[in-house]
């Protein structure tokens, strides 16, 4: 017989709350919650780079995230769609789900989760046929990936509403669980 992996732990388990950070069932595709605490508290021991890089991760995530969305999405050139760019909205709403692990404050996560609401229902298509499109997209989806995992915890429990439909150009909206209909989004 095969030997098989031990399971991941349940989904179920609350979370852990070490010094004001959210722990849970993020899978950390850039970073993890137990790492952002180990920064933190290097930061609050006033160590750097460590220092310098919490202050300017929580800088960003204090700007507002003030963009329009298109329900079609062209692509005329490297910076737009402006909230997809890495100079305007990508580097805001990681900054926002770093800055919720960071300190603790739900208003962050709060925000994470609207934004990416937002998103998932006012975008309904992109331009396939445009090449800067793909390539636009091809740079800002990670960081709307890792962003939406750093929110596991946080929005597990909510209903969103979002595409119901992994088939593209499908624009049924409907409403479920938020993490699957953002993965339908994507």
């Amino acid at each position: 017989p095969v030997a098989l992996a031990t399971p991941p732990p349940s989904p179920s388990h609350p979370p852990l709350v070490v010094k004001n950070a959210v722990l849970g069932q993020a899978r950390g595709y850039l970073t993890t919650p137990q790492e952002l605490v180990v920064l933190k508290e290097k930061a609050d021991q006033g160590k750097e780079p460590y220092q310098s890089a919490v202050s300017n991760v929580l800088s960003w995530a204090d700007r507002d995230w003030a963009f329009t969305l298109e329900p079609e999405v062209a692509c005329p050139d490297s910076e737009t769609p402006a909230w997809l760019d890495n100079g305007g909205g990508i580097p805001v709403l990681y900054a926002k789900a770093l800055a919720y692990h960071l300190t603790g404050k739900r208003q962050y996560a709060d925000e994470v989760v609207s934004i990416l609401r937002r998103i998932m229902t006012e975008v309904k298509t992109i331009s396939l046929d445009d090449q800067q499109c793909r390539l636009n997209f091809g740079w800002g989806t990670p960081e709307l990936v890792a962003a939406a995992d750093l929110m596991e915890d946080h929005w597990k429990t909510q209903v969103c509403t979002g595409p119901t439909s992994i088939q593209y150009p499908d624009k049924t909206i409907g409403t479920g669980e938020c993490k699957a209909l953002f993965q339908n989004w994507l």
